[in-house]
């Protein structure tokens, strides 16, 4: 009897101290584990951004980094779990421009598909971003290459929707 009354009472102070130890884990995220990226572009979307400043017509906006769950709405359907997963993928992705008429009306979009589009994973990646622009009506212009060996008019070529900038 008394092996039970200690079995138990160790198996109740396990039981305890993982519980405190699980709390510990759900507490409020680490904020301190955060650092500043410096710089929200990479040098050859840097490069890109200037590319499209120059070649935009006067009260065209280029926005950058901008998920794909701000340019589409998803349309009601029965399927939740289609939903919920078309929901996961489209907030996780972003484009790399998106160009707008005035502050906020889309345009169009612009990827910048640079040597790691080469990877299984990115064309799969951007397979499904291409596929769900097509669904919702919203061009998508694919800038192949480095960008930093490409000119004005190269980049102008590649937007057949803008009219020449004055």
């Amino acid at each position: 009897m008394l092996y039970i009354i200690i079995g138990l009472a160790v198996i109740m102070g396990v039981v305890a101290v993982l519980g405190e130890l699980l709390k510990k884990e759900k507490g409020p995220p680490k904020a301190d584990l955060a650092e500043s990226r410096h710089w929200l572009l990479t040098k050859h979307e840097c490069v890109l951004f200037d590319l499209l400043t120059q070649c935009l017509p006067e009260g065209m906006h280029i926005h950058s980094k901008v998920r794909l769950a701000d340019l589409i709405r998803l349309k009601k359907t029965q399927d939740r779990k289609a939903y919920g997963s078309m929901r996961a993928r489209t907030d996780r992705k972003h484009v790399d421009f998106v160009i707008t008429r005035g502050s906020s009306e889309i345009a169009f979009a612009v990827e910048l598909d640079d040597s790691s589009h080469q990877r299984e994973d990115r064309k799969q990646r951007d397979q499904f971003v291409d596929s769900v622009f097509s669904a919702a009506g919203i061009p998508l212009i694919h800038v192949i290459g480095d960008a930093s060996k490409m000119t004005p008019e190269e980049i102008r070529a590649k937007l057949p929707l803008m009219p020449p900038k004055l």
